[in-house]
């Protein structure tokens, strides 16, 4: 028996992860820029710049009533670090603020959200005044 203890031992099977199994990959250093919306309403011109490439960038979108669902629609690459994202005025519709979050699909097949929830709020908010309010 020792000697089958000793030849199983010997025998080398290479660790198999599953997706999500390692270690989350680091977040690119990431920058946002969200407009305050006009009084009136319009569409919103979202704008990111990261400093590592990924494959694909999806913005997550939705008034801050809680009772509606999240869009999401894919951002464009303009040039190469840089994702944006023109939200039609149609979606967001109220006068309660925008809230939205980011998907980075990086790579090697791994996905982040962005903000990140153990740095804060899950999720940004975009002002959107009410028609005719100068602010």
């Amino acid at each position: 028996l020792s000697e089958i203890a000793a030849r199983v031992r010997s025998l080398a099977v290479p660790a198999q992860c599953s997706p999500g199994e390692r270690g989350l990959p680091p977040l690119p250093q990431i920058e946002c820029r969200l407009p305050v919306q006009p009084g009136g309403g319009g569409d919103l011109l979202v704008r990111l710049e990261l400093s590592d490439p990924v494959d694909l960038v999806i913005c997550h979108h939705r008034p801050m009533l809680q009772f509606r669902p999240f869009s999401q629609a894919a951002m464009r690459r303009p040039r190469a670090g840089e994702h944006e994202l023109l939200i039609p005025s149609s979606a967001i519709g109220c006068t309660c603020g925008l809230m939205l979050f980011f998907e980075l699909r990086m790579t090697g097949g791994e996905a982040r959200r962005w903000p990140d929830w153990r740095k804060g709020p899950p999720y940004l908010v975009v002002e959107t005044p009410a028609p005719g309010d100068k602010r």
